[in-house]
């Protein structure tokens, strides 16, 4: 396990053009990178760079059902109530270690703002500058989470 989340870590990223991604990895060397493993074997990791990290955007290419992190985090925002969207559109925080993904954000940005023009604006293109997008990706995201239970855990040892 160690070993595949160090492959993840230093080798994977997310695609912002995912079939140019697809053409250069078909086409070209340029993606493929090497690794050398604890055993000492060096093995060759080229379109897997991109397409494992893929599956978060895209389920269906594990063949699992339901929607993926754009399509979860759109959707999230328009069952709330409307008077509250621009606030969450403006303020989307990436936080856990599967958001350090390189491109990670700006794939998010572009996919969010495709589905708001299709769905939303219904390809009112000349009406985007409305949405006002916002993606944190705070460097210290990896932890977030510990260190927000931390935090809470000695809050609420304080109120004892």
């Amino acid at each position: 396990f160690a070993t595949v989340q160090k492959i993840k870590e230093k080798l994977c990223y997310v695609a912002l053009d995912l079939n140019r991604e697809r053409d250069l990895a078909r086409n070209t060397t340029v993606l493929m990178e090497k690794y050398q493993l604890p055993d000492g074997t060096i093995i060759k990791v080229g379109r897997e760079r991109f397409e494992a990290p893929e599956a978060l955007l895209n389920p269906s290419l594990i063949n699992k059902e339901g929607d993926g992190m754009s399509d979860m985090i759109f959707n999230m925002i328009q069952q709330a109530e409307i008077d509250t969207r621009a606030k969450l559109y403006q303020h989307i925080v990436l936080s856990g270690g599967t958001s350090m993904y390189p491109g990670l954000p700006s794939r998010l940005e572009e996919d969010l703002k495709a589905m708001y023009l299709k769905h939303v604006l219904k390809g009112a293109n000349d009406r985007m500058n409305r949405l006002k997008l916002g993606i944190e990706d705070p460097p210290r995201r990896k932890n977030m989470v510990y260190l927000g239970a931390s935090v809470l855990a000695n809050i609420m040892r304080d109120q004892k």
